[in-house]
């Protein structure tokens, strides 16, 4: 008896046997008509993993990007760090814990989006900030600071659409492959019914089910975490 694939198989698995099956339809006059509207579905099937694909492609150099506006705020906030332990005589004191209350590492050692929103609340302290010798740091920093930040909420910004898009295409490529999971089992009947007891032709029909397990073309899941930065030497 034929056998479709697994539920858990890929969109790359399910369009192979898509091609395959839909060709084994056209083998007999009986079931010629059931090809064409299964080589229709598998076409949409094979664009929507295509789509997919680019998308996660599109997303990949954000990663770096990202990475690269983590770095220009680090460098930053390091440096003024250690200017305002100069305004404050060589040690930290007033200036320096009025812009890093909470000290140097829990504003540098987050990442990606974490890493934007400790910025921001930097640089509103260093604004706000009234503490004697700041003045002079102020004028200097805050465009420097804004600077990178800026390119580091670029990057941000630009990998969150990217993600959202990925996102759609993977929400349509899965609907299509459930589309195409319930066609493979109507047609496993519709043969049946065509071919009753012939076991053969039925087999002749349809590809064998495919082993289970992940495509060799299939990418792991992308998902991935804001690693902070290891800190500068």
């Amino acid at each position: 008896m034929p056998r479709k694939y697994d539920h858990t198989a890929s969109s790359y698995v399910r369009y192979r046997y898509g091609i395959d099956a839909a060709e084994g339809l056209r083998q007999f006059p009986e079931t010629q008509p059931l090809a064409e509207p299964l080589q229709e579905l598998n076409e949409r099937l094979g664009e929507a993993r295509l789509a997919r694909m680019a998308a996660e492609l599109a997303v990949a150099p954000h990663s770096a990007r990202v990475r690269f506006g983590d770095f220009l705020c680090d460098t930053a906030i390091r440096s003024l760090s250690r200017d305002a332990e100069v305004a404050d005589g060589g040690r930290r004191g007033p200036v320096f814990d009025g812009i890093f209350p909470s000290g140097l590492n829990a504003v540098v050692a987050t990442s990606g989006a974490a890493q934007l929103d400790a910025t921001v609340a930097l640089e509103r302290r260093f604004s706000e900030s009234r503490v004697a010798g700041v003045e002079p740091l102020r004028t200097e920093w805050m465009p420097r600071l804004a600077d990178a930040r800026q390119k580091l909420e670029d990057a941000v910004a630009a990998r969150k659409t990217g993600r959202r898009a990925l996102a759609d295409a993977r929400a349509r490529e899965e609907a299509v492959m459930e589309e195409h999971e319930t066609a493979i089992d109507k047609l496993l009947g519709q043969v049946r019914a065509i071919f009753p007891r012939d076991v053969a032709r039925q087999n002749v029909v349809f590809p064998p089910a495919p082993a289970r397990g992940r495509a060799d073309d299939e990418a792991d899941d992308d998902a991935e975490t804001d690693a902070p930065l290891p800190a500068a030497p």
